[in-house]
């Protein structure tokens, strides 16, 4: 048995959850796009936790945080418990959504540390051969609000939540820069997270070319012969 793992304030960490059987319970559409949003944004206020990114691949997510009061634990499971019941209810299913694998929750201990596991997440897309760029992806991304300092905001799933319900109609969710890079301008820390990510389309381009590979294309990719439904 592994020993307990260790919850220490103020540190930054890289979270990861598969779906079940790697299936497409997450595959990008308006309603999956705005309740992933939705309950990541509930779980953030409730922990008092702090995203630097965030993006949703059809059958996984990675997600960074900061964690000033040592929250992470409870961040993850009210944020992946919400979410997967909120899913399934849009997807009309009621088995496991996520893994029975374990979360994998990576320390970030150094600032390059923090930034490759950003660029990983949002170049993850056009690495995986499914479009060109990290920016044609159809589904949850955190790049654009990183590169503007900016935010996301969500409105109630109307198939899950109640109408008459305490929780909040429309809620907003703040992407944090890093603490590591606080001394950069916006400018500076959005061409440093740019030029990452669009050094990693580069190679992912290269190699399609020269294996003869071609990206699935955003039309392939939402098409219901893709569905998590099917």
């Amino acid at each position: 048995m592994s020993l307990p793992r260790e919850v220490v304030p103020g540190r930054d960490y890289m979270i990861t959850r598969r779906c079940s059987e790697r299936r497409f319970f997450l595959r990008p559409d308006p309603e999956t796009n705005n309740a992933f949003i939705y309950c990541l944004a509930l779980a953030v206020q409730r922990a008092k936790v702090e995203v630097t990114f965030s993006m949703a691949m059809a059958n996984h997510a990675h997600t960074g945080i900061h964690d000033p009061e040592g929250n992470y634990p409870a961040f993850t499971e009210y944020f992946h418990s919400l979410l997967a019941r909120c899913q399934n209810a849009h997807l009309g299913r009621f088995e496991n959504f996520w893994s029975s694998e374990p979360t994998s929750v990576v320390r970030l201990l150094e600032p390059h540390d923090i930034l490759d596991k950003m660029v990983y997440a949002y170049a993850n897309p056009p690495v995986a051969d499914l479009v060109d760029t990290a920016e044609d992806w159809p589904g949850v991304s955190t790049l654009q609000a990183t590169l503007i300092d900016g935010e996301l905001t969500a409105t109630r799933p109307a198939f899950f939540f109640r109408e008459d319900g305490k929780l909040p109609e429309t809620i907003t969710l703040k992407i944090h820069r890093p603490k590591a890079f606080a001394h950069l301008s916006q400018k500076e820390w959005a061409e440093k997270v740019r030029d990452s990510v669009q050094a990693k389309e580069a190679e992912a381009r290269e190699r399609r070319t020269r294996d003869g590979k071609k990206v699935m294309g955003v039309v392939l990719l939402l098409s219901e012969g893709n569905s998590a439904r099917n």
